[in-house]
């Protein structure tokens, strides 16, 4: 079973912010509701916090880091992604008009996904883990209300969804390089 890696939200009685990175802090990209002035820092925040080998991570490894060592794996945690997340990210991304973020995180989150169905007879299961950029997760299904855990399912709609609508996002060229299995830190340098 993996590291530790949940959190349980309190709403603070003090109204306070709390600094938590999770992908869902990106979805004001999306919505059009971010101040232009600062989309800049928020991309770059985005891509230093939650980037990882096969896309964006629900949460940051910094925030994982923090966690108790008997914290259950949530499906959304970190390492996992979320196709949700990355479609409204990648939405946010083109509305905002971050062309190159754009196209590294679509081409990591599909290349993930393609080198996975290459290696597993084409299966395209609903989780991934981003960091190790594999299929393999097992964590706890937390929006069933129970602490069960749960092997993750193939061909789940949004994970189709999300491959489909990546790829009208990328350029030809990027679509050749994924057709060869080109790996991602080849194409994109830090």
């Amino acid at each position: 079973m993996p590291k530790k890696s949940s959190i349980s939200i309190t709403i603070s009685k003090q109204k306070a912010q709390t600094h938590f990175e999770s992908a869902s802090n990106y979805f004001p990209l999306w919505s059009g509701l971010v101040d232009t002035r600062e989309t800049s820092k928020l991309v770059s925040a985005l891509m230093t916090q939650l980037k990882e080998k096969g896309g964006i991570a629900g949460t940051s490894e910094a925030m994982n880091d923090k966690l108790p060592e008997d914290a259950i794996q949530r499906q959304w945690d970190y390492p996992n992604g979320w196709a949700p997340h990355q479609m409204l990210i990648w939405r946010g991304l083109k509305i905002q008009r971050f062309e190159d973020e754009l196209e590294e995180l679509v081409y990591r989150w599909l290349y993930m996904i393609t080198r996975n169905a290459v290696d597993y007879n084409g299966t395209i299961p609903e989780k991934y883990d981003v960091v190790a950029a594999t299929h393999k997760v097992f964590a706890e299904y937390g929006n069933v209300g129970t602490d069960f855990e749960y092997i993750t399912q193939e061909g789940f709609g949004w994970m189709n969804a999300s491959f489909q609508y990546g790829l009208q996002l990328l350029n030809k060229d990027l679509i050749t390089y994924l057709n060869n299995l080109e790996k991602p830190d080849m194409i994109f340098k830090a």
